[in-house]
């Protein structure tokens, strides 16, 4: 049986491209697909976190304008110097909130997951594959919108905050057919 081609799957060619690196010679695709790219929502301990640090940093920064302007330093050079700090400590929490979506956005662009006659491969950050198991899918969820998420392994956080991410085929489109995909090629595996 011929492998498809990742392009009839509809990844864009530098995920076909990181897709092709990561197949094994002799692997052949079932299924391959990429996560929803969604406006970022960080849980509520990503906003807390995020409210505690930038929040201060943009409250010294108006201070610093606020002094500059309405104060009267004894010397123009630290006028400017005050104003500069200001203006920078009020624009990183500005440029924070602006790059962390977009930086998720294009993660998620070039992310690709897959299912080939041996294997699960998710290919983020870093490759990382699991061999057809039986059980392999630690759980599953399905939203009201057919997407959802096949979580294969469960780790602790890589921020090193409380709780645990999971890791496999998340946020993807109808997931219950690929689940059902992926159970095919475990049978066909077992089979063989």
């Amino acid at each position: 049986m011929k492998s498809p081609d990742p392009r009839d799957f509809g990844l864009n060619p530098r995920q076909c491209e990181r897709l092709q690196r990561a197949l094994q010679p002799g692997e052949q695709l079932r299924w391959a697909g990429s996560p929803i790219v969604r406006h970022p929502e960080p849980d509520k301990g990503d906003r807390v976190v995020s409210v505690l640090f930038l929040l201060p940093l943009g409250l010294v920064g108006a201070g610093f304008i606020y002094w500059v302007l309405t104060g009267e330093p004894s010397k123009s050079s630290s006028t400017i110097g005050g104003f500069l700090v200001g203006v920078i400590f009020l624009l990183i929490p500005i440029v924070a909130l602006i790059i962390y979506p977009w930086l998720h956005r294009k993660t998620l662009r070039n992310s690709v997951y897959a299912i080939t006659n041996r294997r699960a491969i998710v290919c983020g950050v870093d490759t990382e594959s699991w061999p057809l198991a039986p059980d392999m899918v630690a759980s599953d969820f399905q939203a009201k919108d057919g997407s959802g998420n096949l979580v294969f392994a469960v780790r602790p956080r890589r921020d090193g905050g409380p709780g645990w991410d999971g890791v496999g085929f998340m946020d993807i489109r109808d997931v219950w057919l690929v689940e059902e995909i992926l159970e095919k090629a475990i049978a066909e595996r077992e089979n063989a």
